[in-house]
């Protein structure tokens, strides 16, 4: 049941991708994807969380910020936690997943947090389940 005015709370969103998509990728999946990760952040903003912390790869951060950053920051605030290859085992080629993405915030998330896959779209309802969730839990 969505609260009638949601509690915002100190808990960061987490949006990171998780499918490596193949290169080049058409402009009409990478709107895609750039236009979830601004929804996420709206219906997140509106179900009270405070925060969005933006996983991506270094090289992404100029176009990253100026096609989905600019916008967001307008009604939430946001970070960015590169997914840099140097955190993982050598020889390992690619990410880990979910598990990388959360250890490449280790040191910029302190609090408890809610994780997404940014390429996949919720809807508001979903956001609010976890915001009442984040609130009642118990440390």
């Amino acid at each position: 049941m969505e609260p009638a005015s949601p509690i915002k709370i100190d808990a960061p969103l987490i949006l990171y991708g998780k499918k490596p998509k193949p290169a080049p990728a058409t402009a009409a999946e990478i709107i895609a994807v750039y236009n979830t990760a601004i929804n996420s952040a709206y219906d997140a903003k509106a179900a009270g969380f405070s925060k969005v912390v933006f996983v991506i790869k270094p090289e992404m951060e100029e176009d990253f910020n100026a096609i989905v950053g600019e916008r967001v920051k307008k009604y939430i605030d946001i970070d960015y936690v590169f997914q840099e290859m140097d955190s993982l085992p050598e020889g390992r080629v690619k990410p880990f997943g979910t598990g990388h993405a959360i250890l490449c915030c280790r040191d910029k998330v302190k609090t408890p947090f809610a994780i997404i896959n940014a390429d996949d779209y919720y809807g508001k309802q979903a956001y609010v389940e976890i915001n009442n969730f984040l609130q009642t839990a118990k440390s």
